[in-house]
């Protein structure tokens, strides 16, 4: 192993290599497969930024931070993590012309990058949380709204019908709706005469012829 930070790969790969088991999510040869996967992973960079960009350094950092991650970091993350310190600093930025690039380790790039993946997964729950809640507070407005109109509609129609039992009781114990009705029921001459009869029925001490 030969290169500006081969003490620092030399270290990550004998620690992979120490305890396979524990590390089996790293892909083998891992001495091989490190300097491949994550030097892929900057220089993929190139096709979308301009190296010495602000814009450049911060989505290299992202790139590489998704690779790592996609391992799983089963072990050794200290000694991988120096080991791309140093590869950023001493071996791709100058190689590539993007200045002073450092490498600002996963979590860092991941709260600052403004757009990595742990930032958009946040956003995300966001959004959807307050959708959910416009939802819940929609469907509870309407839920309210139509509950509010039935109550009020049962309660015109049980007044409408209290108020239809009061008239029906009220014409039935006034046969006699008007003024010209009840002048002509009371001075009928069949009713005359039997109030007459009546009263002379009652004079003669019998009833009335």
């Amino acid at each position: 192993m030969d290169g500006p930070c081969a003490t620092q790969l030399t270290a990550a790969v004998s620690c992979v290599d120490a305890d396979p088991a524990t590390c089996a999510c790293y892909t083998q040869p891992f001495n091989e497969t490190l300097v491949t996967d994550f030097g892929g992973a900057y220089r993929t960079t190139m096709a979308f930024e301009i190296p010495g960009s602000d814009e450049f350094c911060t989505t290299a950092n992202e790139n590489v931070c998704t690779k790592l991650e996609a391992t799983g970091e089963c072990c050794c993350s200290a000694e991988i993590n120096e080991w791309l310190t140093c590869s950023f600093e001493s071996d791709w930025s100058p190689q590539f012309g993007a200045g002073d690039c450092a490498f600002s380790q996963c979590s860092a790039a991941a709260e600052g990058g403004g757009g990595g993946s742990s930032m958009l997964i946040i956003i995300i729950a966001v959004v959807v949380t307050v959708v959910l809640c416009c939802c819940c507070c929609c469907c509870g407005c309407y839920y309210y709204r139509r509950k509010r109109r039935a109550a009020e509609a049962a309660a015109n129609e049980s007044t409408s019908k209290d108020v239809r039992e009061s008239e029906s009781v009220h014409s039935s114990y006034l046969p006699v709706t008007n003024q010209s009705s009840l002048v002509h029921y009371l001075f009928h001459p069949s009713r005359i005469a039997d109030q007459a009869r009546g009263r002379f029925g009652a004079f003669l001490g019998g009833p009335g012829c």
